[in-house]
């Protein structure tokens, strides 16, 4: 668990460049890299479990890719949120929604485990 929560951690210190230049909370430079921080850090548990549950990177990378996919969609059609912060996706209620999910998952006995898959 403490691995997972520093891979979110460093996830989030990974992107503050890009939030920094304002690519994904324009005019939120500090409250966007705690924003990314807390969505890489939910997102992390999210994919940690699909690790843990299916023995392999492979589920997480494609989750990953996924996420990324579908926002890109999203922005692509046309959404433009009034305030990236606030917003769903990686605003405040994408991450609460993150953190439900993840808080959920959590519940699950894998992470009771010695570490190993019960896959």
């Amino acid at each position: 668990m403490r691995g997972i929560l520093l891979v979110g951690v460093i996830w989030g210190a990974w992107h503050r460049p890009l939030v920094l230049m304002g690519y994904n909370y324009p005019g939120h430079p500090v409250l966007g890299m705690v924003l990314m921080t807390l969505y890489t850090t939910g997102l992390a548990i999210v994919l940690g479990y699909a690790v843990l549950r299916s023995g392999s990177v492979l589920l997480a990378a494609y989750l990953h890719a996924l996420n990324n996919q579908v926002k890109s969609f999203i922005v692509a059609i046309g959404y433009r949120p009034f305030d990236s912060a606030f917003s769903f996706g990686i605003g405040i209620y994408g991450i609460a929604t993150v953190a439900i999910i993840a808080l959920l998952i959590l519940r699950d006995p894998v992470w009771q485990g010695n570490g190993r898959s019960l896959a």
